[in-house]
């Protein structure tokens, strides 16, 4: 029965904390030392990043790394700060910036906290990687048709073929909560055949199954809350001023397509909260493990 017991608890932990998609690279803030202009972003997992403090070329906003807070206030167990980036609003200027992303699949997700309360006042550029002919991005008030439409996010990917992207519209419920100074988790993947899928605080909140196949290959550096290293923004109907204004607690980048209970697992570890069954699984082992001590005495 022991034995028993100890295989079925060794089997169900690692069931909890198993991830099929492979983690190329992670960030956090808590490893920053320097916040100063092209400081080092030590990266626990792949390539380092460079932080890029604007008042140092002649900005007016600079970087900080400040105490984080995720799900209405409540402290971290993965991150205890974040890298506040001000406010850029000149292209290849960003709080961090990364070497361009290459793959077919991919899975982003960044626990980020936006530096406005509602919705923006203009188009945000969160992430980017790839230059003007093929790549992808994460932005904030951009619909894609030229129009600002400050309540929509979407997840783009370009190649020779054009722009391929997914919605989501905030409603004015949704954006109070994602704007409400702590960090929450936003994810993104595609599967390069016809996914492409956005998450929130671990839930899906919109997809395109009709993506296509996209060459999205990054072709320059990429970068978080502002436009991409080169300077050249993504898609058609961002111009050379896309801004971002915000902070990141954490990036990480996939190979492949995490699935909604990864995403869920991630967001629910990071907050805190324990997954729904892992109380329960403790609780039952407990109550199994007293009755065989008080069976042996």
């Amino acid at each position: 029965m022991k034995t028993l017991i100890n295989i079925t608890l060794a089997a169900s932990l690692s069931a909890l904390t198993a991830q099929g998609a492979t983690l190329v690279q992670e960030l956090n803030a808590d490893d920053i030392t320097a916040v100063t202009n092209d400081s080092t972003w030590t990266a626990r997992t792949g390539a380092n990043a460079t932080l890029y403090d604007n008042s140092a070329v002649g900005g007016s906003a600079d970087l900080s790394k400040d105490p984080a807070t995720v799900n209405g206030g409540a402290t971290s167990s993965v991150f205890a700060n974040t890298l506040s980036t001000g406010a850029y609003g000149n292209a290849a200027q960003m709080g961090a910036y990364l070497d361009p992303l290459s793959g077919t699949t991919v899975s982003i997700e960044l626990w980020i906290s936006p530096l406005f309360s509602g919705a923006p006042a203009n188009s945000q550029t969160i992430f980017e990687t790839g230059g003007e002919g093929r790549g992808m991005s994460i932005t904030l008030g951009d619909n894609g048709d030229g129009d600002f439409l400050n309540n929509n996010l979407r997840f783009a990917l370009k190649d020779g073929g054009g722009t391929t992207f997914v919605d989501y519209d905030f409603d004015a419920a949704a954006m109070t909560a994602f704007t409400d100074g702590h960090h929450h988790q936003l994810a993104v993947t595609y599967d390069n055949v016809n996914n492409m899928l956005i998450y929130i605080d671990g839930a899906q909140v919109a997809s395109n199954i009709a993506a296509g196949v996209k060459d999205w290959d990054g072709t320059s550096p990429a970068g978080i809350w502002g436009t991409d290293g080169s300077g050249v923004v993504l898609t058609d109907t961002l111009d050379a001023d896309g801004e971002g204004h915000g902070s990141v607690a954490v990036f990480r980048h996939y190979s492949d397509v995490l699935t909604g209970a990864e995403v869920l697992q991630n967001y629910t570890s990071t907050i805190s909260i324990p997954e729904p069954g892992t109380a329960a699984l403790f609780a039952g082992c407990f109550a199994l493990t007293s009755i065989m001590v008080r069976r042996r005495r």
